[in-house]
């Protein structure tokens, strides 16, 4: 199967999305080579627990098995990232609703959302699009190191003090990053007329 003409994958990440396209179960094990380490320590940040973030490797991997075809991602490594973080905020989720002894304020919670419109109406589905542009072009707009330090806290969910080791300053240069970030982010948003 000839890579499509308008895919944003390339080389490597091309041949293993085409090896889920053709059901080889050795996809699984090559994007557990290339991007296992990163899927690890991303679930690892969130769940506190390298067993768990093990587990949660294995049900990310499952998850791209499930979804490859019919999806077809357009770059494969934030794809997997999706998938970890989604997969760990499951797990987060679980963990703390079995430490609640029931998980009481879970279980309502998921009761209402019977109630409510979820993710499913094209209302929702438009506004998430809107809200995703926006942040998409809020980053773009950032310099590069305001960029990688609120991408690596917010979505890999790094600690403080790991990002400021990665980047090579303090930790309370990427307190005070984050915070104006965050707050340019607010301003932006109302302007574009998305209230929080």
């Amino acid at each position: 199967m000839p890579p499509k003409k308008d895919s944003l994958v390339h080389g490597e990440d091309r041949e293993i999305v085409e090896r889920f396209l053709v059901r080889d179960e050795g996809a699984i094990a090559a994007v557990r080579e290339k991007y296992g380490r990163m899927m690890e320590r991303m679930a690892r940040n969130m769940v506190g627990d390298s067993g768990a973030a093990e587990e949660i490797v294995s049900d990310a991997c499952l998850a791209a098995w499930n979804s490859i075809p019919p999806h077809e991602p357009e770059k494969l490594g934030p794809y997997m990232a999706r998938l970890t973080r989604n997969a760990s905020l499951r797990r987060y989720r679980d963990d703390s609703t079995a430490k609640r002894g029931g998980g009481n304020v879970v279980v309502s919670l998921s009761e209402l959302e019977e109630c409510i419109p979820g993710d499913n109406s094209a209302e929702d589905a438009a506004e998430e699009r809107e809200l995703s542009r926006v942040i998409d072009s809020f980053l773009s707009s950032l310099g590069k190191t305001e960029r990688m330090i609120f991408v690596r806290r917010y979505w890999y969910s790094d600690k403080i003090a790991d990002i400021a080791a990665h980047m090579g300053c303090g930790e309370s240069k990427v307190k005070m990053t984050l915070l104006r970030t965050r707050q340019k982010l607010r301003k932006r948003l109302e302007k574009e007329g998305i209230f929080v």
